[in-house]
């Protein structure tokens, strides 16, 4: 496989953080701080710019992309890219076993500027194992992402580039991909997308299709000086799409989920955690990455509410609500 020494050199990078001590913080972030410096020489992005075109978010049909400088930000939260890596890599060759005489077709929704899980991960494959469509909302990232891809002559891996609202998006040929890589989250499901992409999107492909992060949840526990007690599961999405029937329109909100108070007297606080469940055995842990921050709640005394009732809107932008019930 023939690439030019800026891809060979991504393709070392990845190669390294697919190698690394999962638990050597210093040493992931090391890797992680040479391939940014590449992306920067690359691109001229440096996280630094103030004109708009680098700070302005865009608004998607809910929720919202990230600005150019996020996008490349958060390539940096290196334990997070670290484990996507991991486990995209693991998802494709999964599926080459799977599907032995086929060429492995990812979509990729969101791909950002620096378009890392192409950029970083087509050098370890060859054309005819891999194919890549991408999509991206921000006309700006779209554009530095394609001229990223000619720069390192990787055009042989892409099919297609979109800009697009992934929310509304009609793939063409949808059931053609193996894999739907789509890394557009926060910490709760907050303002980010992932929700509403994949309930836009997964009724179009096949039955198989496997989904990079496979699921999402957002998981409650109460707290006291003795440790955590577990409360209950508060929002699961692939639970949640798979029962909520597909409608022609978005929906405004997904169907709650009840927490009982009945024996919160004893504890201090509760705590909310978002568990990212990228690829089989490997997910993102509390407070691991930006997308796996716990939100701890006191728990006011006395305890005049019966219950807490958990909601997830999707307008009018992604939003994990909670309602006190008598």
């Amino acid at each position: 496989m023939e690439t030019t020494t800026s891809a060979a050199e991504l393709g070392a990078m990845a190669q390294k953080l697919l190698n690394a001590d999962i638990s050597n913080n210093d040493e992931l972030l090391g890797i992680l701080n040479e391939t940014y410096q590449v992306y920067q020489e690359l691109t001229g992005i440096n996280g630094k710019d103030e004109d708009l075109e680098h700070l302005a978010c865009i608004p998607a049909e809910t929720g919202v992309a990230l600005s150019l400088n996020q996008a490349a930000a958060c390539f940096l939260d290196f334990r997070r890219t670290t484990k996507f890596l991991r486990g995209f890599v693991q998802a494709i060759k999964d599926k080459q076993k799977e599907h032995p005489n086929e060429t492995i077709q990812v979509f990729y929704a969101g791909c950002g500027p620096f378009a890392p899980f192409v950029t970083m991960v087509a050098p370890l494959f060859t054309p005819e194992e891999v194919q890549f469509s991408l999509l991206e909302i921000n006309k700006n990232s779209l554009k530095i992402a394609k001229k990223l891809v000619s720069q390192l002559e990787l055009n042989d891996y892409v099919n297609n580039f979109y800009e697009e609202d992934a929310i509304k998006f009609q793939i063409p040929n949808a059931e053609k991909y193996h894999i739907l890589f789509s890394e557009t989250l926060d910490a709760l499901l907050n303002r980010e997308c992932y929700v509403p992409i994949l309930w836009n999107m997964l009724p179009q492909m096949r039955e198989d299709i496997t989904v990079v992060p496979e699921n999402v949840v957002v998981k409650l526990n109460f707290q006291n000086d003795k440790g955590e007690v577990y409360g209950g599961d508060v929002f699961d999405v692939r639970k949640t799409l798979k029962e909520t029937p597909k409608t022609d329109s978005m929906p405004e909100r997904f169907a709650g989920t009840h927490i009982s108070l009945a024996e919160a007297d004893e504890f201090d606080s509760v705590i909310l955690d978002t568990a990212v469940f990228i690829y089989k055995e490997h997910m993102l842990e509390r407070c691991e990455a930006s997308l796996s921050m716990a939100l701890q709640i006191p728990i006011a005394k006395p305890i005049t509410f019966k219950g807490v009732d958990f909601k997830y809107s999707l307008k009018p932008e992604p939003a994990l609500q909670m309602e006190m019930t008598e």
